[in-house]
């Protein structure tokens, strides 16, 4: 569940940073972008 948590905030902020800077593309790729490195640290750093 926490790892689902960490996935979500990190794919809602990158997707924030991308609309701002990039517009609707911007939002999608960094949506993208964010749960793909959300699910990398959460594997990475938290507890199984």
């Amino acid at each position: 569940m926490l790892k689902m948590l960490v996935s979500f905030i990190a794919g809602t902020f990158l997707g924030y940073l991308g609309q701002v800077t990039l517009g609707f593309f911007g939002m999608f790729v960094g949506s993208l972008g964010g749960m793909i490195v959300g699910w990398y640290v959460a594997k990475r750093y938290l507890p199984s």
